[in-house]
C-alpha cells in the first residue's frame, strides 16, 4: 500500500530479510562479530600504550618488523576467542614464518588440518612499521573464516577492523553489510572511473 522498495538501499532489503528470517545464521555472525569487536577494543588500548615500541627482529625483509607488542596482541585475541569459542582454530600472523609463501603455506595447512568448521585469521598490527616509528596509522584485523556445510569449502564470513587511535571499529558480516561503529556503511553510486578516493 505506497511502500516502495526502490527508496531503499540494496542493503537494507537484505538485512531486513535476514531479519525476517531470524535464522540461527545470522545470531551466530552477530556472536563472532562481537567476540572480534571485544578482542579488538581490549588489543587497541595495549597498541596505544606501546606506540613505538622497539623492534626485535626483522622478518622477510627490512620492512617486515616484528616487536614484542605483535606476540602481545596475538594472544590476547586468541585469549578472547578461546574463551568464547575453545573448539574454533585459530591462526595469528606472528606464529607463521616470514613471506607471502609461508603465510599461503600456513593457510592452506590451517584450513586443510582444521578440527572445527571455524578458522580466525588475525594480524596483530597491520602495519609494525608505521608502529616502531611512533606513526599512528596501524590496524587489528580480524577474520573469521567458516567451513561450509555441504561443500566443506572455506568462505570469509566476518571481518574486524580497528584503528587503535582513531578508535573506529570498521566491520563486515556475510550477508549483513559493512559497519563503521554500529552504523551501517555505504559504497558510493559513482562510476568507477568517476569515483574519487
Amino acid at each position: 500500500d505506497g511502500f516502495k522498495t526502490s527508496h531503499r538501499p540494496r542493503g537494507a532489503l537484505i538485512a531486513l530479510a535476514l531479519i525476517a528470517l531470524g535464522g540461527a545464521a545470522g545470531m551466530e555472525l552477530s556472536h563472532l562479530r562481537s567476540v572480534a569487536v571485544e578482542a579488538g577494543r581490549a588489543s587497541s588500548v595495549v597498541v596505544r600504550a606501546r606506540l613505538g615500541a622497539e623492534v626485535i627482529k626483522s622478518k622477510a625483509s627490512r620492512g617486515d618488523l616484528l616487536t614484542e607488542v605483535d606476540g602481545a596482541v596475538q594472544a590476547l585475541i586468541e585469549a578472547h576467542v578461546t574463551r568464547a569459542f575453545p573448539d574454533h582454530n585459530f591462526l595469528g600472523e606472528e606464529s607463521v614464518p616470514a613471506g607471502s609463501k609461508a603465510s599461503s603455506e600456513a593457510i592452506a595447512r590451517a584450513m586443510d588440518g582444521a578440527s572445527s568448521d571455524y578458522l580466525w585469521i588475525v594480524d596483530p598490527i597491520d602495519g609494525t612499521t608505521n608502529f616502531v616509528q611512533s606513526l599512528p596509522m596501524v590496524g587489528i584485523s580480524i577474520g573469521v573464516a567458516r567451513r561450509n556445510a555441504a561443500t566443506r569449502e572455506w568462505e570469509l564470513v566476518c571481518g574486524v577492523i580497528v584503528d587503535p587511535f582513531r578508535e573506529e571499529i570498521f566491520t563486515a558480516c556475510l550477508g549483513q553489510g559493512a559497519m563503521l561503529d554500529g552504523e551501517r556503511i555505504f559504497c558510493g553510486l559513482e562510476r568507477l572511473q568517476d569515483a574519487g578516493v
